[in-house]
């Protein structure tokens, strides 16, 4: 089956860990490329090169300008490349002419939505789809040939109720990744001079506006340097400047220097066995798959209500409402610093859930069945 996977930016999110993910693991079953929404070359490229995926960059389709003539283009698109099936990995329902475009051809549809409001898209588009969401919801659930949500939150927030025609499907991680090794947690702590007795706390988010960092460094200034030695921050986005600044202006001296601004890495596991706490400030997540990495490599986990709660699935989850205040979350942290937990357990109990790599792959390769592909995986 021959399997366009659209919504590639070329900065790894969660969106990017998802299709690289399936590619990994279904390349086997079917053909895969993917569409880029920029011109620059899409993140994990080396991974795809390595498995022959094909990616593609398509010109006036996206952007409120484009919306006139957009379904012409991707429609032009398709019929030059003969795809069986379009995996659509949206953050909004504003995406429908894809939609349109591919029924005309006769390819089917897979609208899958991975946040659970508009975010990555500017304010006017973001009114846009709030005013259009019940008109977008229904045609998306009559004309797509599958209508998958990242959760349940998810498909509540952009249908209304959850539809009998939306699928949740969770999306996994590789639990083995997450096994805490000591030995590695010593060489990042030995790379940035970090003692055995320190504490550290760590945040995994793109630094974009949605992810509330502001919230999370004046957080951190209450606990550094008495609580909380040193702060990893894993990401890279639109706001690595700024937030870098925010830091400098807002924050006490020892916490300046030691706010550690990662930015994109290979070695995110090895962050977090280094770290004793890991937190999530953002307005809304989708589902939140960070959170469940940190659960998998053992952490205790510090997390707003946008997160859907679905995520705890070992009990170190704490879900905090952001107008809680500054002082009231470094509270909760500092408790939790305190506790005692077996890092291998909670890994075993990902490993056991709905989370789990394996059942979402089986998950989605059945669901590309359904729709004309191979059953097997």
């Amino acid at each position: 089956m021959k399997i366009l996977m659209t919504g590639v930016a070329d900065n790894p999110g969660g969106t990017e860990s998802f299709v690289k993910d399936v590619v990994s693991g279904l390349h086997n079953n079917h053909e895969f490329s993917v569409l880029r929404i920029k011109e620059q070359p899409e993140a994990h490229r080396e991974f795809f090169s390595s498995l022959s995926v094909k990616s593609f960059y398509v010109s006036g389709i996206f952007g409120l300008k484009s919306i006139l003539k957009r379904k012409k283009i991707f429609k032009r698109f398709l019929a030059e490349n003969n795809f069986d099936l379009i995996h659509i990995n949206a953050p909004n329902i504003n995406s429908i002419y894809m939609i349109a475009a591919a029924k005309e051809l006769g390819i089917q549809t897979i609208y899958h939505l991975h946040n659970s409001n508009s975010s990555g898209i500017s304010l006017l588009n973001r009114m846009i789809a709030r005013v259009a969401k019940r008109y977008l919801g229904t045609y998306i659930l009559k004309n797509a040939s599958k209508v998958v949500a990242v959760s349940e939150d998810a498909a509540i927030s952009w249908f209304g109720k959850k539809s009998d025609r939306v699928f949740v499907i969770y999306n996994g991680i590789n639990t083995q990744k997450y096994l805490f090794d000591q030995n590695k947690r010593n060489d990042i702590r030995n790379k940035y001079g970090i003692g055995v007795e320190a504490k550290v706390a760590v945040m995994v988010a793109r630094l974009e506006p949605i992810k509330n960092y502001e919230f999370a460094f004046d957080i951190l200034d209450n606990l550094m340097p008495k609580s909380i030695q040193t702060f990893f921050v894993l990401g890279d986005g639109s706001q690595a400047d700024y937030l870098k600044n925010y830091v400098k202006e807002t924050m006490n001296d020892e916490a300046i220097k030691n706010v550690k601004f990662v930015g994109r890495t290979p070695d995110v596991p090895d962050y977090l066995f280094a770290s004793d706490i890991g937190i999530l400030t953002s307005f809304s997540e989708g589902l939140g798959l960070s959170v469940l990495e940190g659960e998998a490599a053992g952490l205790p986990m510090e997390v707003s209500e946008g997160v859907p709660r679905v995520v705890d699935v070992t009990g170190n989850v704490d879900f905090i409402n952001l107008g809680k205040g500054v002082k009231y979350w470094a509270n909760k942290m500092d408790e939790r610093l305190n506790e005692t937990k077996d890092r291998l357990i909670a890994n075993e109990n990902v490993q056991k859930s709905s989370f789990s790599k394996e059942v979402f792959l089986q998950k989605i390769n059945e669901m590309y069945g359904d729709l004309g592909g191979k059953h097997e995986y």
